[in-house]
């Protein structure tokens, strides 16, 4: 009986095998620091009381919705901006733009989801950052 043959490893794939390894090292380093630098809970709200839970939820609602209006306050400025363009140019016909936007519809996907990505990594950033502070304001 012969026996089995070795498993050959050529250089590309050891360099493959630890470039993965530094990979999942260096996301598990960065996921813990995210962790520590932005917690998603506070122990001190579970020491308050229901009076003041419910103006803190008051509070964030108000600038939750103040948050909304700005949003929709820049994407009708962005409206506008684009009806101007539309009005302003003569050589090319208003419908050109939005022409030109459909034919790179699938090159924009990816930037856009990356966007709202990070559009939402920030609105709980800043959801958690007003939290801890009318925390803070509250045991003042």
């Amino acid at each position: 009986m012969s026996k089995p043959a070795k498993k050959m490893l050529h250089l590309s794939d050891l360099l493959m095998d630890r470039k993965t390894k530094v990979y999942v090292d260096t996301y598990r380093a960065r996921k813990e620091m995210y962790e520590a630098k932005y917690p998603t809970w506070d122990e001190r709200i579970e020491s308050l009381s229901e009076n003041r839970l419910e103006a803190l939820l008051n509070s964030l609602d108000a600038k939750l919705e103040s948050g909304e209006r700005t949003l929709l306050h820049k994407r009708n400025q962005s409206a506008e901006h684009y009806q101007h363009i539309c009005s302003s140019s003569q050589s090319r016909p208003c419908n050109y733009y939005k022409q030109e936007q459909v034919n790179h519809q699938e090159e924009d996907k990816k930037p856009m989801m990356i966007c709202s990505s990070l559009l939402i990594i920030i609105i709980i950033i800043i959801i958690s950052s007003l939290l801890i502070e009318s925390i803070v304001q509250m045991n003042i």
